[in-house]
C-alpha cells in the first residue's frame, strides 16, 4: 500500500500539544513572508513576548539540540520545516547551516 505525499506530510506536522509545548519553551514554527502559489514559507522563530531567547537563531539552535535528543516535538518542527516541498534547496541548506551555528 502506498501512502500519498499529503498523508505523509500530515504525519510530520506538529500537533496542538506540540505547538503548546513550543510556546511554553518560547519558540514556534511561524508562517512568514508572502504566500506564493498557495505556499507560505515557514521559519522557526523565538516568541518575542516570551522573551526566553535572545534571537531567532538561538531559538532555532535550541530546537536542533532538542531534536538531537529525540524530542518528538522538535523533530516534527524540523520535519515540517524541511519537508516543505516548496522550500528551495539553497534555502534548506541555509537553514540547516544556520541551525548548526
Amino acid at each position: 500500500m502506498t501512502t500519498s505525499r499529503a498523508a505523509h506530510t500530515a504525519e510530520l506536522k506538529m500537533s496542538a500539544a506540540h505547538i503548546e509545548q513550543a510556546a511554553r519553551e518560547g519558540w514556534g514554527l511561524f508562517a512568514t513572508g508572502m504566500a506564493s502559489e498557495g505556499h507560505t514559507p515557514l521559519e522557526i522563530q523565538r516568541d518575542d513576548e516570551a522573551e526566553l531567547f535572545d534571537s531567532d537563531d538561538a531559538a532555532y539552535a535550541q530546537v536542533i539540540v532538542q531534536a538531537e535528543t529525540g524530542s518528538e516535538c522538535h523533530l516534527r518542527a524540523l520535519a515540517e520545516l524541511w519537508a516543505d516541498e516548496n522550500m528551495a534547496d539553497e534555502d534548506r541548506t541555509a537553514t540547516k547551516a544556520r541551525a548548526n551555528g
